[in-house]
């Protein structure tokens, strides 16, 4: 699960605010006209809960868990040592086949490299272990073909070896893909969530050697393009909106932060 996988899965989903009252939230993420892949998000005094679709997941760590996911990129593992709750059918660690795939690998070349196997002896073994050890994602299956390796002779050449007697040691866990994608729908909504209530902060907006007291960026947006009207200036010429936000307005009168839309250009009322 990519960030850009995830942002097309929720290229339609929005967002209704029901509670924003200090660090006490609730918001909800619908895609319009269903409800697939919907979310919601609730915090309280030091916790975050999200919760829908995809699985629900408790965080704790400091008073306003908004400020603890303010980050540029998920930060699976951090999170993970956070977090309270843990969906039942998607955990945050489940078993990986891949994992178990490289383990049994890596032990089967030191099996070979500590026994010095013929090529004969090594393609026997290897044959055997794809024949006999499950590779299919099932944990219990799969512990149980390498346990019962164990047991058996690759060759008649070696006495009773044991190629997987440390397979407990290896970590052969992972993410879950619903964990990863809750991870990813947490720091996107709260990216929505900052970027509204931006819209209803004051801003001020300095074009060219002129400033203006604006309430939000809606007005700043009006009040641009009111200006660029007035003007005989073409796009070319004409200067860039700033805020003191650090945001900016585009000649058509669209607000950017950075390479980020926050509003298309604001309807305008004159």
């Amino acid at each position: 699960m990519t960030k850009q996988d995830f942002d097309k899965q929720v290229a339609n989903h929005a967002m209704t605010i029901h509670v924003d009252s200090g660090k006490n939230r609730h918001l909800t993420f619908k895609p319009k006209g269903n409800t697939n892949m919907w979310f919601e998000i609730i915090t309280w005094y030091g916790c975050l809960c999200i919760n829908g679709d995809m699985g629900t997941y408790v965080f704790s760590r400091v008073p306003d868990m908004f400020n603890f996911f303010h980050d540029r990129e998920i930060n699976a593992s951090y999170w993970a040592e956070k977090c309270l709750a843990q969906d039942l059918n998607a955990p945050v660690y489940v078993f990986s086949a891949n994992k178990f795939s490289a383990a049994i690998n890596k032990m089967t070349q030191e099996f070979i490299d500590a026994h010095h196997l013929t090529e004969e002896q090594i393609q026997e073994l290897r044959d055997e272990i794809l024949e006999e050890v499950a590779f299919d994602g099932n944990e219990h299956q799969s512990f149980t073909s390498a346990a019962e390796f164990n047991t058996q002779h690759p060759t008649e050449d070696l006495e009773k070896a044991y190629p997987f007697v440390d397979l407990h040691d290896h970590d052969l866990t992972d993410f879950s893909y619903r964990y990863i994608w809750n991870c990813h729908a947490i720091l996107w909504a709260i990216n929505k969530y900052d970027e509204a209530k931006a819209l209803q902060k004051p801003v001020t907006l300095t074009v060219g050697t002129r400033i203006f007291d604006c309430a939000n960026h809606t007005e700043a947006s009006q009040k641009y393009q009111w200006l660029k009207d007035l003007s005989t200036a073409g796009d070319d010429v004409f200067p860039i909106g700033i805020l003191s936000d650090g945001c900016h307005i585009s000649p058509n009168g669209a607000v950017w932060r950075k390479n980020t839309l926050i509003i298309e250009a604001a309807n305008k009322h004159y």
